[in-house]
């Protein structure tokens, strides 16, 4: 119960993240995500398997469940392409639409895992990560393609202020992403072996924080929504 009670409550936290600078409104936002979302079924080779579909949006929806602000519309679609790096991690688009790489299923070695990649991709669009990085980079003077969300890559060179914001923005995701799995069932500690297995700071330097930090991270979010209620038992105990 704890447990459940600590999960949700960041989860709600989630809609104060969201008061960043952004001058998208929900709307515009969506309407971005659609047109981004058009290019990327033109672009992509879409995986067309109705069980594949059934599962990802099964694990999606159980993880989307725990948002208390559902205005966006979350959309789960394989593709055959490499994304995301070498930790597969899915293309979130503003207002919802997801593009989940084949390779993340095939890398994971548990739904768990899997769980924990999709988590993180939802948190993106759930803390409107990419029209408030937009909006930072209009107020910065930088130019700033929105094609670049169907890219691994971050936006443009000289942009090193836009790219510690998006660092943030991947450990806050992580974050929101560990209480998601937490409130559900999952096991987060999954989602730390997964990015402790995969991810190449050689290749994604510039885009994530390093593989050490980011594990670290994750495992001290895991504390926070403990399983186990000992600890806190032994501590109300030692008062």
């Amino acid at each position: 119960m704890k447990q459940l009670i600590l999960s949700l409550l960041l989860l709600a936290s989630l809609t104060k993240a969201q008061q960043g600078a952004n001058f998208y409104s929900k709307e515009k936002e969506s309407a971005l995500g659609s047109k981004l979302a058009s290019q990327a079924q033109n672009q992509f080779t879409i995986v067309r398997n109705p069980t594949v579909a059934q599962y990802v949006n099964r694990v999606g929806r159980r993880l989307t469940a725990t948002l208390a602000d559902d205005s966006a519309v979350y959309t789960f679609t394989v593709v055959e392409d490499q994304l995301g790096g070498s930790t597969n991690e899915p293309i979130a688009l503003p207002g919802g639409p997801i593009f989940i790489p084949a390779n993340l299923i095939s890398e994971s070695r548990s739904e768990n895992e899997f769980a924990g990649m999709l988590a993180h991709a939802i948190a993106h669009v759930a803390g409107r990560h990419a029209t408030r990085l937009a909006t930072r980079a209009a107020l910065d003077h930088v130019e700033f393609v929105p094609a670049m969300y169907l890219n691994a890559g971050l936006i443009s060179t000289g942009a090193s202020r836009l790219q510690e914001i998006q660092r943030g923005f991947e450990s806050e995701a992580d974050r929101y992403a560990v209480a998601m799995m937490a409130a559900v069932g999952y096991d987060p500690e999954a989602f730390a072996d997964y990015i402790a297995r995969q991810q190449r700071d050689d290749t994604q330097a510039a885009a994530l924080p390093s593989r050490d930090e980011r594990v670290q991270a994750i495992r001290r979010g895991i504390q926070l929504v403990e399983r186990n209620d000992f600890g806190l038992v032994q501590r109300m105990l030692k008062k």
